[in-house]
């Protein structure tokens, strides 16, 4: 049987241990979890805040399984 590949945004309005379990008893592969977030990759005032949520981002993947993480910056200046 082949896999089933999965992926979600948002781990945040997510209950990992239960979305891990269900991907694994229904045998879903996570293949992708995204981390974005609304911090500046230039702004150097956000850098103790981004590698924060990059970290939490990171740990979360981990806790369910992925097989990959991308992390965007979601910030945008002032008028977009």
């Amino acid at each position: 049987m082949a896999s089933v590949l999965w992926e979600f945004w948002d781990w945040r309005i997510r209950d990992l241990e239960e979305t891990r379990t269900a991907a694994q008893d229904a045998g879903i592969i996570i293949s992708g979890f995204n981390g974005d977030a609304d911090y500046s990759l230039v702004d150097h005032s956000q850098k103790e805040a981004y590698l924060d949520d990059l970290k939490r981002s990171l740990d979360a993947a981990l806790k369910v399984g992925s097989k990959s993480v991308t992390i965007h910056s979601n910030a945008l200046g002032d008028g977009g």
